[in-house]
């Protein structure tokens, strides 16, 4: 579904005015692009809780999730990617390059998992980083990269992610949001709810309806990419079968 669509009548804007009685002077287009926002992180956000093993990107990035950054010789702390195509959302996975430039994975963990009586003790040997945590806006590898023996400098460091959303802004037109179709509705219910909270707050059925409508379509967003990794894990356990028998 188009953000908006004046010919057809059919985009979120046009949608938001026929649910909320509104119209681009009592409703302008820059607080129905804020809030559908609003609605769409929420939306991606229940998707990410929902998909397992699946990782959500919104389909209007045109680029892979996946940075890279160099290795610098004994640093721990790398800041986190503020653009790749957009601004991270989650970290999937990480991985180090080696000196045989193969990338293999790193162990998340916690603060909490280093039982040592100084974080700055645990792995204080520069070498080849088994693990990494996440602190404010960097990425800590344990223990720091040798970058002359162990691991390879030029795009050492690779970060799978789920991104961002790619906001609307009040010029759009043709754009979509970046999850499945059957479900775009769901912006415009948000946008036209926060508009009669807001301004017409006496219209109590409309607004049980559209929270209604909102909570079914969440439910079947959940179910969706629920079922959908469910369908994959049980063609990967197949798979694995198969190739170990």
């Amino acid at each position: 579904m188009d953000f908006s669509d004046t010919t057809n009548l059919d985009g979120l804007v046009e949608q938001i005015d026929f649910f909320a009685n509104s119209n681009s002077t009592k409703y302008p287009l820059k607080d129905k692009a804020r809030n559908v926002n609003v609605w769409y992180r929420r939306i991606v956000g229940l998707i990410w809780k929902s998909q397992g093993n699946w990782t959500f990107d919104d389909v209007n990035n045109t680029t892979l999730p996946v940075a890279t950054t160099t290795l610098v010789d004994n640093q721990r702390d790398y800041g986190l990617p503020t653009a790749a195509g957009s601004s991270y959302g989650e970290i999937e996975r990480v991985e180090i390059l080696d000196n045989g430039s193969n990338y293999y994975r790193l162990q998340r963990i916690e603060l909490a998992d280093i039982g040592v009586n100084s974080i700055s003790e645990f792995e204080e040997t520069k070498g080849k980083p088994r693990y990494y945590y996440l602190q404010s806006n960097s990425i800590i590898l344990l223990p720091a990269p040798n970058t002359s023996l162990d691991t390879t400098a030029a795009a050492g460091l690779k970060i799978y992610l789920s991104r961002d959303i790619d906001e609307f802004t009040s010029g759009d037109t043709t754009q979509e949001p970046g999850f499945n179709r059957n479900w775009h509705i769901v912006l415009a219910h948000g946008g036209a709810l926060d508009y009669i909270i807001a301004k017409t707050p006496e219209e109590t059925n409309k607004i049980k309806w559209l929270q209604g409508e909102i909570e079914k379509v969440k439910l079947e967003i959940a179910d969706y990419y629920v079922r959908r990794n469910d369908r994959d894990d049980f063609q990967a356990r197949r798979v694995r079968k198969q190739n170990y028998r």
